[in-house]
């Protein structure tokens, strides 16, 4: 009988067709069509009969995993999978896996969001549609050749980020708790402490996972910290700022601006204050969305269902303490 998978991640059909394709054979994949988020009361509903789930961010929580009683993988379909409980995974002998594989995209759309806030380029466009051509003094931006662009966090993301930045001029520093010295030293990136990434920055761009170190890190003392008329970028995850002290600190001008492509509740609230700044630029979470980026997502999931099948380990397990269940003893290294 052929293994049963249910995609419900909503990237559009000719993006992922390809890999899919792949399975031919192999599985029977269902497909949902809802547009946004599964509730735990859908998920529960659609995990039944199901061995690997790819999924975004849909509601994947203790309850939903204890439902799941033929599930064997959870694939996210990016770099995070802070919507899965991984401990109610690991102990039901639930593989979890990742895909890495965003990090061109979301590198890029850092970029853009930095060029479009600190030139004012969207900004200058929204007063255009209003008859306010001649509106120059509004549009002075800041240039960035010899500005200080700070990463918090250095993984694959921010590591691209930096590499493309150069070619901007920037002095570029980060920070991360696991640092890589070796990718630093060869991309001229200065390693510094949290809080002198926070002092030094021009530029601040957030790249780290959310977890329950990083939620709210970026509080009403991280924006203190930092540096008069800077600015902020977040294409990680909404939560690791507190956004009542980030609409402080935009309200007293502690900060010039900031470009988030993630808030913490998403879709958000019509009347959510960040939308009231007119020096604030919001995307819907679209960082990571190139056509590449999605056939790269898939083509490694796809990758790790397959060697699962051929009872081999998956590449991106993200709950490696999964491999001491007796779910998963028929595993052997790949």
């Amino acid at each position: 009988m052929k293994k049963k998978i249910l995609v419900t991640s909503y990237y559009a059909e000719k993006n992922i067709k390809s890999e899919l394709d792949r399975l031919n054979g192999l599985a029977e994949i269902k497909r949902t069509s809802l547009g946004r988020k599964a509730t735990v009361k859908e998920m529960i509903g659609y995990l039944s009969g199901v061995y690997f789930v790819i999924m975004s961010d849909d509601a994947m929580d203790s309850d939903v995993i204890r439902s799941a009683n033929s599930l064997r993988m959870i694939g996210c379909d990016g770099v995070g999978v802070d919507s899965v409980d991984l401990s109610a995974a690991t102990n039901k002998g639930i593989i979890v896996v990742n895909a890495p594989e965003v990090h061109e995209a979301n590198g890029d759309f850092t970029l853009g969001l930095i060029i479009s806030l600190v030139r004012k380029i969207v900004f200058s466009d929204r007063d255009l549609r209003a008859d306010l051509w001649n509106q120059r003094d509004r549009f002075v931006g800041m240039g960035l050749a010899g500005k200080v662009l700070g990463l918090l966090g250095f993984g694959r993301a921010a590591k691209n980020v930096a590499k493309k930045a150069k070619a901007f001029g920037f002095n570029i520093l980060a920070h991360s708790r696991n640092p890589d010295t070796k990718i630093a030293k060869k991309l001229d990136v200065n390693l510094v402490g949290y809080e002198e990434l926070l002092k030094a920055s021009d530029i601040l761009s957030i790249h780290v996972p959310l977890t329950e170190e990083t939620r709210g890190m970026l509080d009403s003392r991280s924006f203190f910290m930092m540096k008069a008329g800077s600015y902020l970028i977040n294409t990680s995850r909404g939560a690791v700022i507190d956004e009542l002290s980030l609409v402080r600190a935009l309200k007293e001008g502690r900060i010039a601006g900031a470009a988030l492509d993630v808030l913490v509740e998403e879709p958000p609230p019509m009347d959510l204050q960040l939308l009231d700044f007119d020096n604030v630029i919001i995307t819907p979470h679209i960082a990571s969305d190139s056509a590449d980026a999605f056939n790269g997502v898939f083509r490694s999931l796809v990758d790790d269902f397959i060697l699962l099948n051929d009872k081999k380990i998956p590449k991106h397990i993200m709950n490696p303490q999964v491999l001491k269940h007796s779910n998963c003893s028929f595993l052997v290294d790949s």
